[in-house]
This record gives C-alpha cells, sequence and structure tokens, in this order.
C-alpha cells in the first residue's frame, strides 16, 4: 500500500520550509539595519501559525472522518 501524504501534514510542512527560506534570504538584510527584534518576532509567528494550522487541520480531518 501507498502511504500518502495527509494534507494535514503538507501544507504545515510547506509554510515551514517557506519560512525558514524566506529567513536565510533576508538574514543579511536584517545583519545590516540591526533589527533582530522584528526578525525573530517574523519568524516566531510564522512558525506558530504553521503549528496552530496543523492542528487545526487535523481536528477538521478528524471530524471529516467521524461523518463517513
Amino acid at each position: 500500500m501507498k502511504n500518502k501524504v495527509k494534507s494535514y501534514v503538507l501544507l504545515p510542512v510547506i509554510l515551514i520550509v517557506y519560512t525558514v527560506v524566506m529567513a536565510i534570504v533576508s538574514l543579511p538584510r536584517y545583519r545590516r539595519s540591526g533589527n533582530w527584534g522584528e526578525y525573530v518576532l517574523i519568524i516566531a509567528i510564522s512558525l506558530i501559525a504553521s503549528v496552530i494550522l496543523y492542528f487545526v487541520l487535523k481536528k477538521k480531518h478528524k471530524i471529516r472522518d467521524n461523518f463517513k
């Protein structure tokens, strides 16, 4: 049997990878400006939003499975 990747896992992982890539790309800009608070805040909010999205989608998937 094929192991299918669940949608509630795939979307948050894509968002986390996107956040990490954007953090690496924007690091030189924040290093020059010295505004580390903004840099860390944006990354933290993005990661927290991805984790919350995971749990919301997982719960939605579980509710949908219960009705089937």
